[in-house]
C-alpha cells in the first residue's frame, strides 16, 4: 500500500492528512482508528463509513480493533465459530449417520459451520454444526428443526433434518477446534438446489414471488403447535426486531463513523413512534433472516428464475408480522440495483397473501431503517471477535450504509409514495395477467412490468462488477435484433457501455454516503 494510496483516500473522504497525532508512512491521518486484517496498517473509520466500497475495491476490508467492542453479555469474546477440518467432518458423518463422502466443501456462514457434501451412497447433504453458544440451548434448535419440517410438510423448499443411526435427530459432540474442547450441536439437512437470489438476475415478478413466499410461510408457522415454542422468545437475542434499543449499548462501534448520529436518530424515532405501535401490530413466529443469502432460486425454463429453498433458520423468533415484511425488503435491497423500488414489488407479494394493517404499513419505512441500523452497529461489532467472518459480512452488507442513507435522505414520506405506487401498479399489472389468461387473450404491457430486469447478474448489488454481466447481456441483445453486428461492432459497444456503466455506478456509491454528510468529490 503506497503513499499514493493514501493521500487519494484521503483527498477523495474529504479528511484532514496532516493535523493528527496518528502517522502512517510519514502521513499524518484523523480519527478513530481502525486495524487492517491483512496488514499493520492503521486506518481511519471515517473511511470504513464514508467511502467503504471504494476503499474495499483499491485496499482491503477493515475490521474494528477490540478496544471498540462493547457490552459483551450476547456476544461472548471467545471464539464460537465451529472450524472442523474435512476429516473431523468425514469422521462424525460415518459414525453417526453411516454415510461416506465423494465430494465435501465448505459453505460460507456467519456463526455457524456449514459443509456441504455428496453421499457415496447417494444424495446431497450439508452437516450444519452450531456455534458452541447457540449449542447450549437445545430446545431452541428443536424448535428451529420441527418449523423445518412443518413448513415442508405443507409446501414450501425447506431443507430436512435427517435422523443418525441411534433415531436423533441431532445429538451434541465435542471437537478441539484450535482453541479447547468444545461441544457443538450437530444436524444433517438435506441439500437444497439453487443460487442465493442475489447472484440471479432480480427482476420485479421475482421479488413479488419473494414477498408473497414470506408471508404465506408466516401464515403456515402460526398454525404450528410445539410444547417449547415460547423458547423462541428470546427475550436478549440482538437481531430481533423487537430488541432494536438494545443497539443503544453498542453505539461506540461508530464512534467516529459520520453515519453515527442518523443511527441515533432512527432509534430514537424507534423509541417514540414505532414501540408505542406494537400492540396494533399482529404477533408471528417469524424467519427472522429472510435475506438475499437465505432465499435460492433456479432457472425455471420460462427465461426466468423461481423460489427453490429456504434456509438458515437460526434467527427464528417470536415476532409480529411486520417485522418478517421490513427484515425482507432491507436485504433485497442489497440485492437488487433500483434499490427503492425492492419495497414495493415485495409489498405487493406480502399483501396478496396478507394485507397490512394501517399501524403496520406506517410503521414500515422506520423498521426497515432499524434494521439497517442493526447491520450497521452488529455486522461491525461482530468482527472485532470473529474476524473470520470478514468476507462473508463484508458480501452481505456491501451496501448497507449507500442505501441507509439514500433512505434517510428521501425520508419516510417519498420512500412510502415509491413502495404504495409501486406495489399498486405491479397488483393491477398481476390483476390484468389474471384477466388476459382467463380470457385467452394477451397483455404484453402487464407482463413486461411484472417481468421487467434490471442489471442481470448482479451479485450483492450493483457496482462496477456486474457491469461486465450487464454491458455483456445487452450486446447478445443488440445481436438477437441484428445478426450482422460484427465482432468489432460487438467489442465498441462493450467499452462505451462498460465506462457509462462503471462510471454511474461509482458515481452512485459516491453520492450515497458523500452527498448525505456534505463531503467534498473530486
Amino acid at each position: 500500500m503506497g503513499i499514493k494510496c493514501l493521500e487519494l483516500m484521503a483527498i477523495f473522504i474529504n479528511i484532514p492528512c496532516h493535523q493528527s497525532p496518528n502517522v502512517l508512512c510519514g502521513i499524518e491521518i484523523r480519527g478513530t482508528c481502525m486495524m487492517a486484517q491483512k496488514s499493520d496498517v492503521i486506518l481511519p473509520e471515517e473511511v470504513l463509513g464514508r467511502k467503504h466500497l471504494r476503499w474495499d475495491r483499491l485496499v482491503m476490508p477493515v475490521r474494528l480493533e477490540a478496544s471498540k467492542i462493547g457490552p459483551s453479555s450476547n456476544f461472548p469474546l471467545k471464539p464460537t465459530k465451529p472450524k472442523l477440518s474435512q476429516s473431523q467432518a468425514e469422521e462424525l458423518l460415518k459414525k453417526h449417520y453411516n454415510l461416506t463422502p465423494s465430494e465435501i466443501h465448505h459453505l460460507p456462514s456467519w456463526g455457524d459451520q456449514n459443509i456441504y457434501f455428496r453421499a457415496v451412497e447417494g444424495g446431497q447433504y450439508v452437516l450444519k454444526i452450531m456455534n458452541s453458544e447457540d449449542s447450549k440451548n437445545p430446545t431452541v434448535a428443536d424448535v428451529q428443526t420441527c418449523a423445518m419440517t412443518f413448513l415442508q410438510e405443507n409446501g414450501l423448499p425447506t431443507p430436512k433434518a435427517l435422523k443418525t443411526t441411534t433415531g436423533q435427530v441431532m445429538f451434541l459432540e465435542g471437537v478441539e477446534c484450535g482453541h479447547g474442547l468444545q461441544k457443538f450441536l450437530v444436524r444433517l439437512l438435506t441439500y437444497l438446489p439453487g443460487i442465493p437470489i442475489a447472484s440471479a438476475p432480480l427482476s420485479l415478478e421475482l421479488l413479488y414471488d419473494v414477498g408473497q413466499m414470506a408471508a404465506r410461510m408466516d401464515n403456515i408457522l402460526g398454525k404450528m403447535k410445539h410444547p417449547q415454542l415460547s423458547a423462541l422468545q428470546r427475550e436478549e437475542f440482538m437481531w430481533s426486531l423487537s430488541k432494536v434499543l438494545l443497539l443503544e449499548e453498542y453505539m461506540s462501534v461508530l464512534d467516529g463513523h459520520p453515519l453515527q448520529e442518523d443511527v441515533r436518530s432512527v432509534l430514537q424515532q424507534y423509541k417514540t413512534y414505532v414501540a408505542p405501535r406494537y400492540s396494533s401490530f399482529r404477533k408471528c413466529l417469524v424467519h427472522g433472516d429472510l435475506n438475499h443469502l437465505n432465499v435460492l432460486v433456479q432457472a425455471n425454463g420460462r427465461n426466468g428464475y423461481s423460489i427453490s429453498g429456504i434456509i438458515d433458520f437460526g434467527d427464528m423468533n417470536l415476532g409480529y408480522y411486520v417485522h418478517e415484511l421490513a427484515i425482507n425488503i432491507t436485504h433485497m435491497m442489497l440485492a437488487y440495483p433500483n434499490h427503492i423500488e425492492v419495497g414495493g414489488a415485495i409489498l405487493a407479494g406480502w399483501e396478496s397473501i396478507f394485507p397490512l394493517s394501517e399501524a403496520e404499513k406506517d410503521c414500515l419505512f422506520w423498521l426497515v431503517l432499524s434494521r439497517f441500523c442493526q447491520t450497521l452497529v452488529l455486522c461491525r461489532h461482530t468482527l472485532a471477535f470473529l474476524p473470520e467472518n470478514e468476507e462473508y459480512l463484508m458480501h452481505a452488507t456491501k451496501n448497507d450504509s449507500v442505501i441507509f442513507c439514500k433512505l434517510c435522505k428521501m425520508g419516510k414520506q417519498q420512500v412510502e409514495k415509491v413502495w404504495f405506487q409501486t406495489a399498486a401498479r405491479f397488483n393491477r399489472a398481476v390483476q390484468r395477467l389474471a384477466t388476459a389468461k382467463n380470457t385467452g387473450s394477451q397483455d404484453a404491457e402487464a407482463r413486461q412490468f411484472v417481468r421487467v430486469s434490471n442489471y442481470p447478474g448482479c451479485h450483492f448489488g450493483s457496482g462496477p462488477g456486474c457491469c461486465i454481466q450487464t454491458v455483456t447481456a445487452v450486446v447478445t441483445a443488440l445481436k438477437g435484433k441484428h445478426d450482422t453486428l460484427s465482432s468489432t461492432h460487438s467489442l465498441l459497444i462493450l467499452l462505451l457501455l462498460g465506462t457509462k456503466f462503471c462510471f454511474l455506478s461509482l458515481q452512485e456509491e459516491d453520492e450515497g454516503i458523500a452527498e448525505h454528510r456534505g463531503v467534498t468529490r473530486f
